[in-house]
Formats: C-alpha cells, structure tokens, sequence
C-alpha cells in the first residue's frame, strides 16, 4: 500500500509539473488569436495537444491508482466518481496530507488552465463572429453603401 501511495503522489506531482507547463502555451495562443497569427497559433495548438497526450495518460494513471489503494475493481461502475478524498479518509495523517497537498495543487492549475481555456474559448467565438460579419458585408448585395459619404 505505501508503494502504491507514493507512486499516486509521484503521478500527482509530474500532472501538475506538466499542466504547468501548458499554461504559458494557453497565454501564448490568446496572443496568436487577438493578432490574428494563424501560423503561430496552429503550432501552439499542435505544441499544446504533445502536451496533453502525456497528461491525459498521467490521469489515467491517477485514476488507477486511486481506484487499486480504495480497493475497488478496475471495471467499477465508481471509477469516473473516484476522488482523492475518497482514499485519504482510509490513509495514514501524514500520507493523507501528502496526497492532499499535491492534489489541492493539481487542482488550483486545472482551475487556472480551465479559466484560461474559457477566455481562449471566448476570443475565437468573437474573432468568428468578426469575420462572419465581415463576409457577410463583402457578400451582399451592394445596394448598401459600407461608408457614408456625406460625412
């Protein structure tokens, strides 16, 4: 149990190195979309998903681990419910406070990296809505005048 304990804790630790470092790439890609680089942006996209391969296998592992040290089934009908507060409660204090500190960690940067992502999210809906205006004045019919000569 103890191996299995700081292995989770290791597991935790290189998710929360590597979410990390997907942060600056997500800062990076707002700058790429409000500056309308395309070529920047497509290689922080493919930057960002060799990132996320690794830590998508990272929480599956996560996930296994917490699953083997609560002593449920691998095929559990609880494994997506599994929380790491679920398996400090069966731990020792100082292993429990271990695995709490690195997942309260973890946690504060998925929140950051989600926040990050929204705003991403939002800027590219507003740079398609931009464009979409933008066609749809080039491609109507040009009875109406874009500028107004009078002025």
């Amino acid at each position: 149990m103890k191996k299995k304990i700081e292995e989770l804790e290791t597991v935790m630790t290189m998710e929360a190195e590597l979410a990390e470092l997907i942060a600056p790439n997500l800062r990076m890609q707002q700058l790429a979309i409000i500056y309308n680089d395309i070529t920047a942006l497509s290689n922080l996209i493919n930057q960002f998903y060799d990132l996320m391969l690794p830590l998508e296998n990272l929480e599956a592992a996560r996930l296994m681990l917490c699953l083997e040290i609560a002593g449920n089934d691998a095929n559990s009908e609880t494994k997506s419910d599994i929380h790491l507060s679920h398996i400090t409660n069966q731990l020792h204090p100082n292993d429990a406070e271990r695995l709490m500190k690195v997942g309260n960690r973890l946690s504060n940067i998925i929140k950051n990296l989600q926040a990050v992502n929204q705003e991403n999210k939002l800027l590219i809906e507003n740079a398609l809505n931009f464009v979409r205006e933008n066609v749809k004045l080039i491609t109507e019919n040009h009875t109406k005048q874009l500028i107004d000569c009078r002025v």
